[in-house]
């Protein structure tokens, strides 16, 4: 290979690849416990945070949301799919960011 070593025989290509595989392990594939994400469930807080872009006085307060985010009045199906979607968002984005910056 003309004096280039191959991407797996680099040491430093190595060791600048464990902190993505760390934090898309963290944060996904924990075997012993549920993920940091889905352990604290944070999307429900993304959700609910999302609410204050909406105009002054329509959000409503974290003890009606808590369970998902979002008010008690949505229908509880689209709630739940949407908490869904966000997590998985969220776990897209640390794999995204830990090998964009890896």
């Amino acid at each position: 290979m003309d004096g280039e070593t191959a991407p797996t025989d680099d040491p430093a290509a190595a060791a600048s690849a464990r902190p993505a595989v760390f934090l898309s392990t963290y944060t996904r594939v924990r075997k012993t416990e549920a993920s940091s994400i889905d352990r604290w469930r944070a999307s429900r807080y993304i959700v609910w945070l999302k609410n204050f872009i909406a105009p002054p006085g329509t959000n409503r307060p974290w003890a009606e949301c808590v369970t998902t985010g979002y008010p008690p009045d949505r229908p509880a199906w689209l709630t739940v799919w949407l908490l869904i979607v966000i997590d998985n968002l969220l776990h897209v984005l640390c794999n995204g960011l830990a090998l964009s910056f890896a």
